[in-house]
């Protein structure tokens, strides 16, 4: 709001001069410029006989006298025409209908409230009757002089003012209407340990007849608790400390300052306007300590002054309270701001219709728009599908899923649609919030160069891959061309191996590196004689014991070779059994991994139903019934079960 606007809402304004009109009997009414009403007191919605609505809005004219045409700016029915030009309140005598329609003489009088420039902006009119007393008319000046200030207060919060404006105006108010020499204003520090002088609210002539003293402006005053004993017992006091004389008055502004120079200077300067006593007043925010109001003046405050000054500091607290807590969310919300546009995922801040109501720079670069192009736009707009709405979405949309269960957020990767008509692949989070105008907040990220790695890394994998499988391949053929009798037997058992592992709901690259393993398990035969391998007789021990070293022989060939280290592993415990009768290392149970105990089975079901140098074909069934009658000794049970069920319900064969 700027200078010169009035405040419509009932908050501020309503709140502050209701606490401070309660008490007033007679009807008060604040008009504006224009004769326009902006606020009564209850006794004026009595009078009247309207509720507040009735009375702010309408003409002064239509609500004091009943007219529907202004009276005459030149008449002395009016006196606002007359307090516009002086700048001084005026007041007229007129003959009024009351509430019951009876004719009475009433007194309606009109004291200005300035605006930022000199000339009144706003204007309290008092109407009260002829007959009343003097000491009443006396009271209802002091209130309307009150709620003027307190106006004048609200006025200057509502167009942004800082809060030492506030004070100076309260202070200037307080010294015109108490007929005070000095007031100035102390606030609490948030320890509780100190207070700090507003400087703004001590009166020029003082000011300055220090200042010429110090030859420099007066320096920032904080006051510590420990060493002000008249301060810390108005502080915590229900009502005022006061301060009976000159000297008490010296000794509380020695409380300020340990400069020598300025204490020397206020004796004259109190003797010179005349200020012999004065009070400390303590304020109060919902019971706790504020402040201080500290008034200076010739003759010592009343009970009835004390009750109004407290009153009206308490209300400026107020009003001086809410100024720094919106300050404080503007610098807040300024801040956050900054934050979100420095942030590099486009944000977008969406109501319960998923409508845009705030976007940062980096969503509108993502959307093709500018950040204020983007606000009111639904989010269902930039669906990569084109999706008209929340419904037509479905559970894929995240702001649809976030919107319909208050939940923790979601997170999808999918496309966006920028409004000049470009795909972008994003990953989208939606987190849900309880903020009036904001339900959901949406995060997105542009992952295009993501995905582009990706994809580059997923080629390389394959072409490594490719490449792993090729040169398993050259070396089961270099073992078949060398073990003719034995050609295909590694190749069978990665068949074998290769389902009974997908079977298993093994991972697909595990199931691949068990198929790789199979392929080239008995490696380490090339360092075994080609007579011992094809010889078709029985083995002789030592013989036999050359046989027994090739597990350890192909893990030596894979390891020295840098092979992928599970290969290595498996191979080299392809041969051993789970009660530790196994070679080369007799492991047992958890020391044999997974993989070696799907090839150990598929190695004895290959090798005892193919034909043999040393033996004919024992055929399948044969070497079915050897690993189940050896199942949980030798070989894992769930291995065999599942090589059982893909041999006689998957129908599998060896190719």
């Amino acid at each position: 709001m700027t200078r010169g606007e009035h405040s419509t809402g009932p908050t501020l304004q309503a709140h502050h001069l209701e606490a401070v009109g309660a008490g007033v009997s007679e009807p008060v009414l604040i008009i504006d410029d224009s004769m326009v009403v902006r606020w009564g007191n209850q006794a004026a919605r009595q009078a009247f006989k309207t509720g507040e609505k009735g009375l702010v809005g309408r003409c002064c004219y239509e609500v004091i006298r009943g007219r529907r045409r202004p009276c005459d700016p030149a008449s002395t029915l009016c006196p606002i025409a007359t307090v516009r030009l002086s700048g001084e309140p005026e007041s007229c005598e007129v003959t009024l209908e009351d509430a019951q329609g009876k004719r009475a003489p009433w007194v309606l009088t009109v004291r200005p409230i300035q605006g930022s420039g000199q000339e009144p902006t706003e204007y309290v009119l008092t109407r009260q009757a002829v007959q009343a007393q003097a000491d009443v008319w006396g009271i209802i000046q002091q209130q309307s002089d009150d709620l003027a200030l307190i106006h004048k207060l609200i006025e200057l919060a509502n167009q942004g003012c800082e809060p030492t404006e506030l004070v100076e105006a309260f202070s200037k108010g307080v010294r015109g209407s108490f007929a005070a020499n000095y007031t100035s204003f102390y606030t609490l520090d948030a320890a509780g340990q100190s207070l700090e002088l507003a400087t703004t609210g001590i009166p020029t002539n003082i000011q300055r007849g220090i200042e010429r003293i110090l030859q420099a402006p007066i320096p920032r005053v904080v006051v510590p608790l420990e060493r002000a004993p008249l301060h810390m017992a108005a502080l915590h006091s229900p009502t005022a400390v006061l301060v009976p004389d000159r000297a008490g008055l010296l000794a509380l502004m020695a409380e300020n300052t340990d400069q020598k120079k300025i204490l020397e200077v206020l004796t004259p300067i109190l003797r010179l306007i005349g200020m012999s006593c004065g009070a400390l007043i303590p304020l109060r925010i919902q019971g706790r300590p504020f402040g201080l109001i500290a008034v200076g003046r010739k003759v010592q405050l009343t009970d009835a002054e004390i009750r109004r000054l407290q009153n009206l500091g308490n209300q400026m607290v107020g009003i001086t309270a809410r100024l720094q807590l919106q300050a404080e969310r503007r610098r807040l919300t300024h801040r956050q701001t900054l934050l979100l546009q420095a942030v590099a995922e486009g944000v977008l801040g969406l109501n319960g219709d998923g409508e845009v109501v705030f976007a940062n720079a980096s969503a509108g670069t993502l959307l093709g728009r500018s950040q204020d192009q983007l606000q009111g736009r639904s989010i269902h707009d930039f669906c990569g599908q084109k999706a008209p709405d929340q419904q037509s979405c479905g559970d894929a949309c995240p702001v649809h899923r976030t919107l319909r269960d208050r939940r923790a957020h979601y997170e999808v990767e999918g496309t966006i649609r920028s409004l000049d008509g470009l795909l972008r692949p994003v990953r989208m989070s939606a987190v849900p919030l309880d903020e009036p105008e904001l339900s959901v907040v949406i995060t997105l990220r542009d992952i295009s160069e993501q995905l582009h790695h990706r994809e580059q890394e997923r080629r390389s994998t394959e072409r490594l891959r490719r490449s792993f499988s090729g040169t398993v391949a050259a070396l089961r053929r270099l073992a078949e061309m060398r073990d003719p009798y034995t050609a295909g037997h590694e190749r069978r058992v990665a068949q074998l191996a290769r389902a009974i592992a997908q079977r298993l709901d093994l991972d697909e690259d595990v199931v691949d590196i068990v198929r790789l393993a199979a392929t080239i398990h008995d490696i380490g035969k090339h360092a075994v004689p080609v007579e011992i391998l094809t010889k078709p007789g029985q083995l002789s021990p030592h013989e036999w014991e050359l046989i027994r070293t090739h597990p350890m022989v192909g893990w030596e060939i894979l390891s020295q070779a840098e092979f992928p280290d599970p290969i290595a592993t498996i191979v080299r415990q392809h041969h051993e059994r789970l009660d530790g009768s196994g070679y080369p290392d007799g492991l047992t149970d958890e020391g044999i991994t997974m993989e070696a105990r799907i090839i150990a089975v598929a190695d004895v079901v290959e090798a005892m139903a193919s034909h043999r140098p040393y033996r004919a074909a024992k055929g399948l069934e044969d070497a079915l019934y050897e690993i189940q009658r050896h199942k949980g000794s030798h070989f894992d049970p769930q291995v065999v079960s599942v090589c059982l069920r893909v041999f006689r319900h998957d129908g599998f064969s060896f190719e």
